[in-house]
């Protein structure tokens, strides 16, 4: 398909793309609200500041595609392979990312507050200073993705593959996470990720109680740091 014809047929009141084929289009800045692209290839298409807010996109090819700047709020990307796509600074508010192909995408400064990313493949993702609120990422893989300085307030990590990730050392919610999962079923382990999840205390806070079980929350934090990440406050307890 022409990206003339798709434009005119959406100033037409068509809202029906359903597998087009816009490899490569130039949609830059394009209004596409609520349209249905389900299946459609928009693989390596310049998407910059395209307005796809509340789209449908399941099932869509858009590998190496350049989204920055892009609404992508509420849209529906379930199942979409969008690896090695750049979205940097795009809204992804609400979208529904489940068990979609993300790997080695940046992501950097993206808003993705409350985003469905259950079971997505975030591996190798840049995801720094990306805000992360609210959003699920139950048993997504975040193998190797950068988490620094990402925002995860509220957000959901039960059973996220972490290993490899750098870290944002700041988040309790990803503190929790690491910590529940070294616990495996020993209750009192577990007591100790609830208690970081729900006070929201800083690990220092923590670090400063007499916990017969401090060492062991140390040593799983300490192996989770990737190579160069370094919490102070543990260097400060070691000593």
């Amino acid at each position: 398909m022409e990206v003339q014809e798709l434009l005119d047929r959406y100033q037409s009141g068509d809202r029906n793309f359903t597998l087009a084929n816009l490899s490569v289009a130039n949609l830059r800045g394009a209004d596409l609200r609520k349209a249905n692209l389900r299946g459609a290839n928009l693989s390596v298409a310049d998407l910059r500041k395209t307005d796809f807010s509340d789209a449908d996109l399941r099932g869509c090819d858009l590998r190496g595609a350049d989204l920055r700047g892009a609404n992508l709020s509420v849209a529906n990307f379930s199942v979409a392979n969008l690896s090695v796509t750049d979205l940097r600074d795009a809204n992804l508010r609400g979208a529904d990312l489940r068990g979609t192909n993300l790997s080695v995408v940046n992501f950097s400064g993206a808003n993705l507050s409350g985003a469905n990313l259950c079971g997505a493949d975030l591996s190798g993702a840049n995801l720094s200073v990306a805000n992360l609120t609210d959003a699920n990422l139950c048993s997504a893989n975040l193998c190797s993705a950068n988490l620094r300085r990402a925002n995860l307030s509220g957000a959901d990590l039960n059973g996220a593959n972490l290993s490899g990730a750098t870290l944002s050392l700041e988040s309790h919610e990803l503190l929790a996470e690491l910590l529940r999962q070294a616990a495996g079923g020993d209750i009192e382990k577990l007591k100790i990720a609830g208690l970081l999840l729900v006070t929201k205390k800083s690990w220092e806070w923590y670090l400063a109680l007499n916990d017969p079980l401090k060492d062991w929350a140390v040593e799983t934090i300490e192996g989770a740091l990737k190579q160069g990440q370094k919490i102070p406050s543990l260097e400060i307890y070691r000593d």
